[in-house]
């Protein structure tokens, strides 16, 4: 099904509008309402599919935070709520498991103002778990120097990433894996890589991350990316990519 829309806006820093609506038979992703002082009605879809959305939350706030109305959508995507949205802001907040939450603010200047917001649907991005963030976000790996475990300037755009990435997904949990190169005794290569996934877990509680979302580990040089094991002759560039931490998803 498709919600065709015919709207004229008038746009300053919220929306008032418009809006008369049609069904048609080919596909579309719109959420959909019209708003009268005594009737609030409306449409949700799948942003990508435009398949019909039952069951989807709607609710509406007024300044204030406090709910004005609440309903769910039912089999045909379809929904309808008494209310009454004159004369001051309002929220409409649309939600669904398995979809990101969205909302839009409007206007409601007069009675007979019949009002419509549009809102995309889109289903939430799961990530797997034991998926790799380094090469899942593109991102450059986190190096340190030789024989040292703080957070270097260069890995500042990496970790920023990672940091938005955990803000956007809040249900995620990951493991820090920290690792060291050859050149040193196991145990005290086991201690540094385990300094190196304390301060990078640091760095990430520093701006904001939850610590509970965290959990390190350090393995020494247990898990060499290439073949500079003991005594095995390497240049510096090789060294240095095996002092790395790394960040996988667990939950």
């Amino acid at each position: 099904m498709k919600l065709d829309v015919s709207a004229n806006f008038m746009l300053n820093d919220k929306f008032t509008l418009g809006a008369a609506y049609r069904w048609d038979a080919a596909v579309s992703a719109l959420f959909g309402f019209q708003i009268s002082d005594k009737l609030m009605f409306g449409f949700a879809y799948d942003k990508e599919s435009g398949d019909a959305l039952y069951s989807a939350d709607v609710v509406i706030f007024d300044s204030n935070d406090q709910i004005v109305a609440e309903t769910k959508t039912k089999t045909d995507s379809s929904f309808d709520v008494k209310g009454n949205c004159v004369g001051s802001d309002y929220k409409i907040v649309a939600s669904k498991s398995d979809y990101e939450t969205d909302d839009k603010t409007f206007t409601a200047i007069e009675a007979q103002d019949t009002s419509g917001v549009d809102f995309a649907l889109e289903k939430t991005r799961k990530t797997p778990i034991n998926t790799e963030l380094i090469s899942y976000l593109n991102i450059k790996p986190i190096y340190f120097d030789f024989d040292k475990f703080n957070v270097r300037k260069d890995a500042e755009i990496s970790l920023q990433k990672i940091i938005t990435f955990l803000n956007e997904y809040p249900e995620v949990r990951i493991e820090v894996s920290s690792h060291t190169d050859s050149r040193a005794i196991d145990s005290y290569n086991l201690s540094l890589s385990q300094k190196r996934a304390n301060s990078t877990i640091e760095y990430l509680i520093q701006k904001g991350i939850n610590p509970d979302r965290l959990v390190q580990k350090g393995f020494g040089e247990t898990k060499l990316t290439n073949e500079c094991s003991n005594n095995v002759p390497c240049s510096k560039v090789k060294h240095q990519a095996n002092r790395r931490s790394e960040f996988v998803v667990i939950e």
